[in-house]
């Protein structure tokens, strides 16, 4: 979760009361992160015209790598496109899943190269 410029890390036991506060190491305000090994993976909105998946080491919490997202096409009925990252994403292996939107979604796949994560 993301607060102003903080990102609070809780455990699945205690989502009430944050074990760490620390300083989001970049612009992005992220909806959804997730620990893959030694790193958070984290997807989130830099507007509503991009945004970016990020690796974030654990627990040094040094940013080490950035993807920077499109957009989707404009859905209807209003028309509004979204960056990829800006709702919920997941990783299993090299593939990347996103889901762009809140409420029923459309559901995108992306390949990743060698270097991500």
């Amino acid at each position: 979760m993301i607060m102003s410029n903080l990102i609070c890390l809780a455990t699945h036991e205690s989502n009430i009361e944050p074990m760490r506060v620390v300083a989001n190491p970049s612009p992005t305000r992220y909806p959804d992160m997730k620990l893959f090994g030694d790193q958070l993976v984290a997807g989130g909105s830099l507007n509503h015209r991009s945004g970016t998946i990020d690796w974030i080491d654990w627990p040094t919490m040094q940013l080490t790598r950035t993807l920077r997202t499109g957009v989707t096409s404009p859905r209807k009925p209003f028309g509004r496109v979204r960056s990829y990252s800006n709702e919920g994403m997941t990783l299993e292996g090299r593939e990347l899943y996103v889901v762009p939107e809140d409420g029923p979604s459309r559901m995108y796949h992306f390949r990743l190269d060698d270097q991500a994560g």
